[in-house]
């Protein structure tokens, strides 16, 4: 199993939007116990954009894996820990930065495509 989840990094992230998207009326009755399961509502936005963020992810780490192999060999062989660990302090906060920017503007974009009803 644990070779499955470090051969196909992207498994996690379809696992993650799948459990979320199927416990999303749970948590939502939690949220609110008279809202309805699968209303779309304000409380029911977050959760789906979520699970759409989670899938989008799944699919790109594998066209990474499939339509470019070497780059996920290049991760595995420690060649991103090297790279990061050559930056200085100050450029490793900005990219840090700039990859949870790049994050969250995904993740309000799935946002964007979830309709309320």
């Amino acid at each position: 199993m644990k070779r499955i989840f470090s051969n196909w990094q992207g498994l996690t992230a379809l696992l993650i939007a799948a459990a979320l998207f199927y416990y999303s009326p749970v948590l939502l009755r939690l949220l609110d116990p008279t809202a309805g399961a699968f209303d779309l509502g304000y409380l029911q936005r977050p959760l789906v954009a979520a699970a759409y963020f989670f899938f989008v992810t799944f699919c790109g780490w594998t066209a990474l894996q499939l339509d470019w192999p070497t780059v996920d060999r290049w991760i595995d062989h420690g060649g991103f820990r090297r790279d990061w660990e050559a930056l200085l302090p100050g450029q490793r906060v900005l990219l840090a930065v700039g990859i949870l920017a790049g994050l969250l503007a995904v993740f309000l974009i799935s946002m964007a495509l979830v309709p309320v009803g």
